[in-house]
């Protein structure tokens, strides 16, 4: 997926640049051990995890057939 600075170089406007890249979401802290308790990354075009101690973790949104990660 285009990052929304690429997408401006192209003319639109960075409202529109993010609308399209979907935005990127920072200041993520990573937590829990399992699956169940990791951190949920929201449908977003990039994430930033700023904190992610040992043994901890994220994990992406189910998505569709087609969606990039």
């Amino acid at each position: 997926m285009a990052y929304a600075q690429t997408i401006m170089q192209g003319g639109l406007s960075a409202g529109t640049s993010l609308a399209i890249a979907g935005g990127i979401a920072t200041g993520i802290s990573a937590a829990g051990t399992t699956q169940g308790t990791a951190t949920d990354l929201a449908a977003l075009g990039g994430h930033m995890i700023s904190t992610a101690a040992a043994s901890s973790g994220v994990q992406i949104y189910p998505g569709s057939p087609g969606d990039d990660t």
